[in-house]
Formats: structure tokens, sequence, C-alpha cells
């Protein structure tokens, strides 16, 4: 049994090495796939990096009844956790004066005040449905106008039966919306791994030098261990690359570092799985590269990366929901570096999400590994 065990460390060294130096006598590949998500990070910064997550909204008031001015103290009165107004509210004269504002952006809305006689309080919004300024501020709009405008109706005789008070969890920071875009950024970098890792397994192949390795009798766990060891070497560096281009392009960080750091190496491990199905189902690098890419693709999508994937909660286990898409590994972490770097969560709050991802990590490469070896890995 230690015979065998130092027999597979000793392969895995040896490959691991192997791997690492035709890494490094490719410095170009390297940089290719580290390259496509810098670049996405960067145009996301200029874009996001200087519009506020949490913003005051311009919105403007034209009264036609005076009984307007309650709401308007109402809103005027709306600040976010760090004491930041929610609105800036400036009166006009006329519906004309505000189409210009609107049309150039310079306002958020228009909020316009009537009431026919003897009848309700009437509120109309307006603003340029296509603006995402707008479709915001009408959220927060809708969430102070519709309760008050409730109990107005019965002349304020109606009280208030549910009040919802929002309070963060964790201190924050004033943040951008490209806080909210690097994270899903990074979970883009590392999960390019799978076509990396499944293009240097079918060159092995494509090369032939895949059988002249197993007539020396190394095992398919060894060749895979030794690729996986130099994946987690160059992923480390990755990951460091990652996260420091990020806080440079102004990444309000929230939480550890270091944790971050945990969860985007666990991460990369659970890209190797998926690398090897693919090169599994590939005959040369080209193969790999092409049908890793679509693995990627898929993968950051339904993790939630780019955009939040809908609630489709299937079953409740340990009191936590489980989602359609939870067999991903790259769901779990996303939302775990997510819950770190944005809301500066510390490690029991994302201990779980943590253990899962690392718990399908080892069975995504366990299939990975079967497949591998069922399809390429096999004398005769």
């Amino acid at each position: 049994m230690k015979l065998a065990l130092h027999t597979l460390l000793a392969q895995t060294w040896l490959v691991g090495r192997k791997t690492a130096l035709e890494m490094l006598r490719e410095p170009q590949l390297a940089l290719l796939m580290l390259s496509m998500p810098l670049f996405f990070m960067l145009i996301t910064a200029l874009g996001y990096g200087s519009q506020p997550k949490l913003a005051t909204y311009e919105v403007l008031t034209f009264l036609e009844d005076q009984a307007g001015g309650t709401v308007m103290q109402a809103l005027e009165a709306q600040r976010y956790p760090d004491g930041r107004p929610v609105f800036h509210l400036t009166m006009v004269q006329g519906r004309l004066d505000a189409e210009p504002l609107l049309a150039d952006g310079r306002a958020a809305a228009l909020l316009v005040f009537s009431q026919e006689t003897g009848g309700p309080l009437k509120v109309t919004l307006r603003g340029d449905a296509t603006s995402m300024k707008f479709n915001r501020a009408s959220t927060y709009l809708g969430r102070t106008i519709t309760p008050l405008l409730d109990r107005l109706s019965f002349g304020g005789a109606r009280p208030q039966q549910l009040v919802m008070v929002e309070r963060p969890l964790f201190p924050r920071s004033r943040q951008t919306e490209f806080d909210l875009y690097a994270v899903g950024m990074m979970v883009f970098a590392v999960l390019l791994l799978i076509p990396w890792t499944a293009m240097l397994l079918a060159r092995e192949l494509r090369r032939g030098t895949l059988r002249r390795l197993q007539l020396t009798r190394l095992t398919s766990l060894g060749l895979a261990g030794g690729v996986t060891l130099a994946q987690m070497a160059g992923a480390l560096l990755m990951v460091l690359v990652l996260l420091g281009s990020a806080l440079a392009l102004g990444f309000h960080a929230q939480g550890s570092l270091t944790l971050a750091l945990v969860i985007c190496l666990v991460l990369c491990f659970s890209a190797i799985g998926p690398g090897l199905v693919v090169a599994g189902f590939s005959r040369n690098d080209s193969d790999a590269l092409n049908i890793g890419s679509i693995f990627t693709m898929l993968m950051v999508f339904l993790s939630g990366a780019f955009f939040p994937m809908p609630p489709t909660t299937l079953f409740y286990w340990s009191g936590h929901g489980v989602d359609l898409f939870d067999f991903l590994p790259a769901s779990h972490a996303m939302l775990a570096l997510n819950q770190v770097l944005v809301d500066g969560a510390g490690l029991p709050q994302v201990a779980f999400r943590l253990g899962l991802t690392a718990v399908l990590s080892f069975v995504y490469y366990g299939i990975g590994l079967w497949f591998f070896t069922r399809r390429h890995y096999r004398l005769g």
C-alpha cells in the first residue's frame, strides 16, 4: 500500500513538472487565456466603475395638487444605510419643462401629483422605460409611494400592518456597479481552465505520447494528478493577477482577500473534472478548445456569473434551499465569492457553500477521471 502510494505521488510529481515546463515553453497560450478575462474586466471597469451601486436619483416633481407634499416629504426622508439620500427632488413648473431633462438623462423620473375633486391623490410616474436609471428609481419610488397612498386613501385612519426594514448584515463602504460585475469576470476567468486542461491532455493524444506514457505503467490517476498539480500552480498565479487587477481598477473588496483566494482555488479545482470530461470527447487540441469553450460558457451562464438565474428551488436541505443549477460547483462558488467580496461575509457565513463546492468538485473530478480513462487510457 505504501509502495503504491509512493509510486502514485512520484508519477504525479513527474507529470506535473513535465506539464509545467511545457506550459512555460508556451507562455503565449497562458497569456491568451488570461488576457481575455482581464480585457473584459477592464471594459467592465470603464463602463461601470463610475456608477454607484446605491445612487441618489434625480426626481422631478410637478404639483397639480398640494396634497402631494406629504408624499414628497416621505421621499426626501428616504436614506441608504450609509446615510445618503435615495432621491433628490426638484420641482418643475410643468410637464413640458421636464421632458428635456428626462430625454437627456439628467433626471431619472417625473412625478405628477394630481387629485380630482373629492377623489384620492393620484401619482403619475413618467420616464424613459429603456433607461436602467428609470427602472431602478421607479422600484424605489414604488416601495415608498404605494403604501403611503394606500394609507392616505383611507384618510390616514388605516394602520400600516406591514413595514419592511432593510438592514445590511455587514458594514459596507460606498460601492459601484463594477463591484458586482467584477466577481462574475473572476468566475469566468477561472472556468477557462476547462478548455485549457482538456487541451493539455488532448495534445498528448494527438502527439501519440499518451500511448507511450501508458507503456511506462503511468496510471491515469498519475497523469490526471500531474496535470492537476500544474494547473493549480498556474491557477494560483492567475487568481492573484485577477484579484490584483480588480483592486487596481477600483474594486471595493469588503471581506477577506485570503478567504476569497481560497474560494477561487477550490473553484479552479472544480474546473479540472469537466476538463477531463472534455478531453474524453476530444481527439486533438482543436477539439478540446472548441468543446471546452462550450462547457465553460454553459457553466458561466448557469452559475449566475453574468446575470442572476431565476430562483428554482427544488427542496430544502439543512435549512438551505437547493435550486435547479446547484449541481454546478460554480453556482456555490459564485455565491460564496460574492458574499465575501461584495457583502463582507466571513468563513462561518460561506462555509456551507464552500463545502458544497469542494464536494461537488471531487465528484466531477471522479467522473472526469473515469470517463477519460474509459475513452483514451486503455491498452489494446
